[in-house]
């Protein structure tokens, strides 16, 4: 089965400069792209803040590609072509002109003038596949189409975070623990990098995302926050929120993930939650794997 990727940001560096200058602009290592797996990497701000999560690859040519969420269509081309100034890089923006889909498990064959690159994009094992535009419908035809309720199921179950729903501006990597697989803690300096170094050093996040399952009550939903079972009720604080939520049809239960607090971290933690701090009637705890 497959998602059609097509709708998501695509860029192009070149230049003799292009590792290099990347290199400066996100939080993993650019010297370790290869054309046969993706690189995830961070965007951040010289806070530390998320500004993107990308995927980057070796190119054919001699070459970067790099892609993101469709909501950073407009965003992302423009953020990393901020900064070239004296380098020799060009960024071209190749989201019009091409195609993406990812297959879970054994890609099939491809057309030639298409190209497949290792990708973990749902908790299993699978292949990104970039093709020119003009093939879009045959890549299509190649493998059933992934309902998007399933994959956001695969999604959420296996604690993975969406962009538009735990990934925001206001987000650092460790604190969706992302930074295991997108930040190099020994490569050179990047924008943000003396913030998410220094979180390293503590060794501590005041809020972490979790993988969350519903106990009784009413369906949660992302947006209600969550409040400790002990001590809920009039004046309480609130100590996380929950970003996704899908009811799992094996489980019969709703799962979902959410931020909470660090005091509050730990396997079988519950919590209270509704759609506001009167309306508490939802209890649902942490379910780590």
């Amino acid at each position: 089965m497959q998602l059609d990727l097509t709708s998501q940001v695509r860029l192009r560096l070149t230049g003799a400069d292009r590792v290099r200058y990347l290199n400066g602009q996100v939080t993993n290592d650019i010297r370790k792209i290869s054309g046969d797996r993706i690189l995830w990497a961070g965007v951040t701000n010289h806070k530390g803040k998320l500004e993107a999560l990308v995927a980057i690859h070796e190119g054919p040519t001699e070459d970067i590609l790099v892609d993101g969420p469709e909501a950073l269509r407009d965003f992302l081309p423009l953020r990393l072509e901020k900064y070239i100034i004296a380098d020799e890089v060009e960024l071209t923006d190749v989201t019009e002109t091409t195609c993406q889909f990812h297959c879970l498990g054994k890609c099939p064959e491809l057309p030639p003038g298409c190209r497949k690159i290792s990708a973990q994009r749902l908790g299993e094992p699978g292949w990104d596949v970039w093709g020119p535009m003009e093939l879009r419908e045959t890549l299509a035809s190649l493998s059933p189409t992934l309902p998007a309720e399933l994959a956001e199921q695969l999604r959420i179950e296996r604690g993975i975070p969406g962009w538009e729903t735990e990934l925001a501006r206001d987000i650092l990597l460790p604190e969706a623990g992302l930074e295991a697989w997108t930040v190099d803690y020994h490569k050179g300096c990047y924008i943000g990098q003396e913030v998410i170094s220094r979180m390293k050093s503590a060794g501590k996040v005041n809020r972490k995302l979790e993988r969350l399952i519903a106990v009784d009550g009413a369906r949660p939903e992302a947006g209600w926050l969550l409040f400790p079972q002990e001590g809920a009720g009039d004046g309480a604080k609130p100590c996380g929120e929950i970003t996704s939520s899908i009811y799992h049809p094996k489980l019969e239960k709703v799962v979902a993930l959410g931020y909470v607090r660090r005091e509050h971290l730990g396997h079988g933690a519950r919590f209270l939650t509704g759609p506001d701090a009167n309306s508490l009637f939802a209890r649902i705890e942490i379910r780590n794997p």
